[in-house]
């Protein structure tokens, strides 16, 4: 990692056996994370830019390792056992961690420490392919397979419950709201959502032009990067409108920014 980058906002970006690191909104490469992982996918940061990274282990060994915000080496590591992570987010009230498991069951890490809970999310989203937090502790969550297929665990709570939001797409939270990214092929819409507790109101679209099948969303403050096809796209947010840059990166798979 190189050591300017320090003083920038960073994008990790998951790219099968490594992440590679850009600052935002440059686009300069600084460094590749190879260590302590050997199939990452999803990413997430906390509070202080720490980020996590997901690696699941279909061999019944998935962990998820943490680095420091533009560190080179792991400075944790947490067992996710026989289950098959996809995604992660960190609850900004609590420092929870939250990992989305494809065999029907969500992980969450007190202080991102020890042990984790795991919560039952059999009959309302069996593979779990993309979470996040709102501002009040609240763990949003959905897989593709259908549109009934969301559910939420609400903060305190003991049971995950259906999420009435239909809308399929990648979930991000930007501060107030929830983004969903619907991709398709020559466009993709991110679409806004004021939450009330298990449903939602659309409040509005966000047009991200150049952005083909979109994926996977990361919001921090005015920034949003997407991952867009094979590569990854800078947006300023909710602007968006023409990105700001354009990078490609073979097989991304997750990204996350690092403020």
């Amino acid at each position: 990692m190189a050591p300017w980058s320090a003083d920038r906002d960073l994008v990790y970006v998951s790219a099968g056996s490594e992440v590679d690191v850009y600052t935002y909104p440059g686009g300069k490469r600084v460094g590749t994370l190879t260590r302590g992982f050997n199939d990452a996918t999803g990413l997430c940061s906390d509070a202080v830019g720490h980020v996590w990274i997901v690696n699941p282990n279909y061999f019944g060994a998935s962990t998820l390792v943490e680095y420091a915000r533009g560190g080179s080496a792991p400075i944790a590591t947490l067992q996710d056992g026989e289950n098959i992570p996809q995604a992660c987010a960190v609850d900004s009230v609590t420092g929870n961690l939250a990992v989305a498991n494809a065999n029907a069951n969500v992980a969450v890490y007190a202080n991102a420490r020890g042990s984790p809970i795991y919560y039952s999310t059999s009959g309302f989203a069996q593979d779990v392919r993309t979470i996040a937090y709102d501002g009040s502790g609240n763990l949003y969550m959905r897989s593709f397979s259908n549109r009934n297929a969301a559910a939420w665990l609400p903060a305190g709570s003991s049971n995950v419950a259906r999420f009435l939001v239909k809308r399929r797409g990648y979930y991000a939270w930007d501060g107030k709201d929830l983004a969903i990214d619907a991709g398709g092929v020559g466009k993709t819409t991110l679409a806004r959502y004021k939450l009330n507790a298990a449903s939602g109101t659309k409040i509005g679209t966000v047009r991200l032009k150049t952005c083909q099948k979109g994926g996977v969303i990361a919001i921090q403050g005015n920034a949003l990067v997407v991952i867009c096809g094979a590569g990854i796209t800078y947006y300023d947010y909710p602007k968006a409108g023409e990105p700001l840059k354009t990078l490609a990166v073979d097989s991304a798979g997750g990204v996350t920014i690092s403020p």
